[in-house]
């Protein structure tokens, strides 16, 4: 799955949808911020487990 920065995603065994902050080269791994409830955290994760796409929304934005 093609996914670029800014898009909300859902990851396969993982509750919470994240944010893609970053995509690697060679689009075989993205930085996928999430916001738990006991903080934010961000994760690189190959792009071979994100299940779907929720939103290909607004841009990134940094908090």
């Amino acid at each position: 799955m093609k996914v670029k920065q800014g898009y909300i995603v859902k990851i396969a065994d993982i509750g919470t949808p994240g944010t893609v902050v970053r995509v690697g080269e060679n689009g075989r791994a993205a930085v996928v911020e999430f916001d738990f409830p006991e903080g934010r955290v961000e994760s690189t994760l190959p792009v071979s487990i994100i299940s779907s796409i929720i939103s290909r929304g607004k841009t990134y934005v940094p908090a």
